[in-house]
């Protein structure tokens, strides 16, 4: 025998049997079909007497006229008698449960015996049916609910009614339960569902309705708030389907279950309540899925292990993201692996200690404090944070190198609330950094005047020497030393002068250099470059700093630089600069001999980098003809430029072949070896490309 038997129409076990004022008559079933069985169990083969009485006994869609429980009751009792084993003695002693609880068909009902058989049964198998989106049903507790569902227990009576019908125990009977609760929301919705999976059935020979008229009746009873709809519907909505509208957004999965610790809890108490919050994080990420793990966490059932399979994985999942919640850099990997919202953790600056920078680990604390963050993680877990902070507070004054940064400290130190709790330990921390890095009471108004200039973006030069001119004159000025002054006072005066001329030329070189790269950038373009030349070199304030960034712009910055290289007793100079934005430069090459200078080159260079890593320098050929250069496409100087190779690669194309000239003088290999042998950049591949054209391909110079 097999339990199987009993579930019928795609987990639900349904039966039709008389619930009317008079017992439906016994029928004639046809069981031609069963000739086999029957012979089979007439020689005393359990299984077979099992399967002759469930045709004699039907299902709820068989016609009454086809019904007979006389002979079904016969096969039953005759199968119970034949040694069965406690799997078929369970199926056996459910259906005699259920024929004597239903009556009918040719016996009497009988609620003893069916309590008899009932109770047997169970205690062969209690048989639970699970759901992970609808109460767990227990046969053990049908006649307890049954029962109490008489004195008036709405919710016992609906409970009991979904039992009558997943069990397959009286189709009428769950109707009547169901109609006892009529007002309740959650029965409607039973009642609606269960009378059209038996409509469908009877029409189609298949209980499963279809996806449109199931998401019909679960939108329906779901607005009408039946919790077993919104919970079957969000459990639904899961299933991919083609029809759009059955999808639901996270916002409307949110929506169907607002308030559902107080809706669930008179219901159906805490299972339900975990159930519908699974669900709900089937629909959610980031904060939201969070704080639902959260809920999931503390609520608290009575379900055996066995039941509680469809929350496990999430109850797991809240156990590690508490545990790795525990340290800050585990939060920054949560908020990357969550997108969680709200706050912001650099991982990396932390584990760098904020290089040494005071103003970003206050900052992470008020990112740490932010109320969401409480909700997150937790009380402990946020209290913990507290104490890794103060941790961290010592790590970056470690990690502060620079007076600017260790100034910042201090200066954070004086005013922040929280830093001062733990005052003592990092102000010795402090002036030990202020003595390793020769800071003093002479020179910390230089070194705050200095982070005041980093702190200050430049924009416009008439400004900034405003600007740097009154922060210099608010600085110490050189001590006036009075005739009638002591040897001793004298010296002492004189050295601190020393020390203020010292730091104020150090100031001033620093904030024009500032000022300019503020102004221009790292690597300005060539008219930008040229466009800043009068500022450069005329304004006087700015010099000698001026005149240095002028010749760094334009002798090693990305976008014009230059190089030379002797050939013989010819000195050449080139100059290389970017047309526009482009991949395209300029290239003028000088000759300087016997105190003259010559353009002996006057071309274009075009660089590619390619997916591989790997760059290529084209030097096109250009011929001098009358009074201009006339540069040609196809002929040119291919030079390849690889990071992990020391030389370079050069392959000529047209005209360019012809003028390979190798009497430059130097060994064999030095033409094609790399300018800087770790710089790995374009200005490197075309300053060495420019190197090797010079001395290998010398014939496409013009000649002196």
């Amino acid at each position: 025998m097999k339990i199987e038997r009993i579930v019928l129409f795609t987990g639900l076990m349904l039966i039709i049997c008389a619930g009317y004022a008079q017992l439906p008559k016994r029928g004639k079933p046809n069981i031609e079909p069963f000739r086999d069985e029957i012979a089979r169990a007439r020689k005393g083969n359990v299984d077979a007497m099992i399967t002759v009485a469930a045709a004699y006994q039907g299902n709820m869609l068989t016609e009454d006229a086809y019904k007979d429980y006389k002979n079904a009751l016969k096969w039953y009792q005759r199968a119970l008698a034949s040694s069965p084993t406690a799997e078929q003695q369970f199926e056996i002693k459910f259906n005699l449960f259920r024929l004597y609880f239903t009556g009918g068909y040719g016996i009497q009902p009988d609620l003893s015996l069916a309590k008899l058989y009932h109770a047997e049964a169970v205690a062969l198998n209690p048989l639970p049916i699970v759901s992970s989106y609808a109460p767990n049903l227990h046969l053990q507790e049908f006649f307890q609910l049954y029962e109490q569902a008489q004195t008036g227990d709405i919710q016992a009576a609906i409970k009991a009614a979904m039992m009558s019908y997943q069990y397959g125990i009286h189709y009428p009977t769950a109707m009547h339960l169901l109609n006892m609760a009529a007002n309740q929301p959650d029965a409607a919705y039973l009642v609606n569902r269960y009378e059209a999976e038996l409509s469908k059935y009877r029409q189609t020979g298949n209980a499963s309705l279809d996806r449109a008229q199931l998401f019909d009746i679960l939108h329906r009873h779901a607005r009408q708030g039946s919790m077993l709809a919104k919970t079957a519907l969000l459990f639904e909505a899961l299933t991919p389907s083609q029809f759009s509208g059955q999808r639901l957004k996270p916002e409307e999965a949110a929506a169907l279950l607002d308030n559902i610790e107080q809706q669930w809890k008179a219901a159906y108490a805490d299972e339900m309540q975990l159930k519908a919050l699974c669900l709900l994080t089937k629909y959610q990420t980031g904060n939201n899925k969070i704080l639902t793990l959260r809920r999931i966490a503390a609520v608290k059932t009575n379900l055996p292990s066995e039941e509680l399979q469809f929350a496990k994985p999430l109850l797991e999942e809240w156990k590690n993201f508490e545990r790795q919640a525990a340290t800050i850099e585990g939060l920054a990997e949560l908020q990357q692996k969550y997108a969680l919202s709200g706050f912001t953790i650099d991982p990396n600056q932390w584990r760098a200690h904020f290089k040494g920078e005071v103003k970003a680990l206050l900052h992470l604390k008020n990112e740490l404090e932010k109320p969401v963050v409480q909700q997150l993680v937790g009380q402990a877990n946020w209290e913990a944070y507290q104490e890794q902070l103060q941790k961290k507070a010592a790590d970056v004054i470690k990690e502060a190198a620079t007076p600017r940064l260790v100034i910042n400290f201090h200066e954070e130190l004086k005013r922040n609330t929280w830093l001062k709790t733990i005052r003592p330990s990092l102000e010795d921390a402090v002036k030990a950094k202020f003595s390793m890095l020769g800071i003093d009471s002479t020179n910390m108004p230089f070194f705050y005047a200095q982070s005041t200039i980093e702190d200050t973006k430049f924009s416009n030069i008439h400004e900034a020497r405003m600007f740097i001119s009154n922060l210099l004159n608010a600085l110490p000025q050189p001590f006036v030393i009075l005739r009638n002054t002591s040897k001793t006072e004298k010296a002492r005066l004189e050295e601190l002068n020393r020390k203020i001329i010292a730091e104020q030329a150090r100031l001033s070189s620093f904030a024009k250099v500032k000022i300019i790269r503020d102004l221009l950038g790292e690597a300005p373009s060539v008219e930008q470059i040229e466009r800043a030349k009068p500022m450069l070199l005329y304004e006087s304030w700015l010099q000698p700093e001026g005149e240095k960034m002028f010749f760094h712009y334009t002798s090693d910055s990305p976008n014009w630089f230059s190089g030379d290289i002797r050939r013989g007793n010819v000195f050449y100079y080139y100059k290389v600069t970017r047309i526009g934005t482009s991949n395209r430069f300029r290239l003028e090459i000088q000759a300087v001999a016997n105190d003259k200078s010559n353009l002996v080159f006057n071309s274009i260079v075009r660089t590619n980098f390619s997916p591989d890593g790997v760059y290529e320098v084209d030097i096109l050929g250009s011929r001098m003809t009358g009074y201009a250069w006339n540069i040609s496409e196809n002929d040119y100087l291919t030079c390849i430029f690889r990071q992990n190779q020391q030389t370079i690669d050069l392959q000529p194309f047209g005209y360019i072949a012809r003028c390979l000239d190798r009497n430059h003088g130097y060994h064999y290999d030095f033409p094609r070896q790399k300018v800087s042998s770790h710089d790995f950049s374009e200005r490197n591949a075309v300053r060495s490309a420019v190197r090797a054209f010079i001395l290998e391909y010398h014939n496409a110079l013009k000649p002196l």
